[in-house]
């Protein structure tokens, strides 16, 4: 009976959140009117895509440290909540997701939807990979709230509320502070990666994505964005992805450092991942310049 009282009030506080945190992002998404065109990924689209430079009706539905395996989930929320865009999807990848190696980092972070567990098949299977014990789990009402339950009752009280950018894009601005991150970065990031065997569930849920933006008359673009510099081991991936490309007819646009004028200087680079502000408009005025967007 407690665990039914203490999950009814989270639920209600939840529903009720604003707030850049336990999803407001997504409740606030809900909210609105479907853009034509909408980008979905991760820090990499949230921080270097602007959807200002773009065109009208252009938004981004983007989190830190969110890949796959929560932004194919986040795409079917939306389609079971009949909020997609209605004209183009862009759904941004990370190469790295393709191996089997980060398929624990990928089912963590999924965890961030669990709200959703009882709601959407997809959630549900993606977090039962992580073993017979999570049905069981999920009996609790609570559960669907450990990790965001505490945010969701101390915020409100300390009126901690980050407003949700209104397009969803969030400036890196340049600091004096960016050539030493990117020169840090470009040796932290270099570290062997030792991918190995293929994720099988990669390109299904590619599939997936691809299969609701059909049946719902919507051009999906699958992107990947520049690095400063790209790990040697991630050629491979690219070429792979290309394949998954052609193998299901879906439009694959790779953009490397070098084809974007500009981000040759560091002084655009945030660290080896990310643009800054400056850097940002430059990207997008070439992501406008290759493809259309409404």
């Amino acid at each position: 009976m407690a665990d039914k009282g203490l999950g009814w009030y989270l639920e209600s506080l939840y529903k009720q959140n604003r707030c850049d945190f336990s999803n407001g992002k997504l409740n606030v998404y809900l909210d609105k009117k479907p853009p034509d065109t909408l980008f979905v990924g991760s820090s990499r689209v949230l921080h270097m895509i602007k959807p200002e430079i773009l065109g009208a009706n252009t938004e981004l539905l983007a989190h830190q440290h969110k890949h796959i395996y929560h932004n194919a989930a986040l795409i079917d929320i939306l389609r079971m909540k009949k909020k997609l865009p209605r004209k183009v999807l862009v759904l941004h990848i990370e190469l790295e997701d393709l191996y089997m190696r980060t398929e624990p980092m990928l089912l963590d972070q999924l965890y961030s939807l669990k709200y959703y567990y009882h709601q959407n098949p997809l959630v549900k299977r993606l977090i039962d990979k992580q073993g017979y014990q999570e049905p069981i789990k999920f009996l609790s009402s609570v559960y669907r709230f450990n990790g965001d339950g505490w945010k969701l009752l101390s915020y409100p009280i300390t009126n901690n509320c980050k407003e949700v950018s209104k397009d969803g894009y969030e400036a890196l601005f340049p600091s004096e502070n960016d050539l030493k991150r990117l020169e840090k970065s470009l040796v932290d990031d270099f570290e062997p990666m030792q991918l190995d065997k293929i994720n099988p569930e990669f390109e299904k849920l590619i599939q997936q994505v691809q299969k609701t933006c059909s049946s719902n008359g919507i051009e999906l673009i699958v992107l990947r964005g520049p690095y400063y510099k790209l790990h040697p081991e991630l050629n491979h991936a690219t070429s792979l992805m290309q394949e998954i490309a052609v193998r299901n007819h879906i439009q694959f646009v790779n953009v490397p450092r070098v084809e974007v004028s500009g981000l040759e200087k560091k002084e655009f680079w945030y660290d080896n991942m990310h643009l800054n502000d400056n850097g940002a408009s430059l990207y997008s005025k070439h992501l406008k310049s290759i493809f259309y967007l409404p």
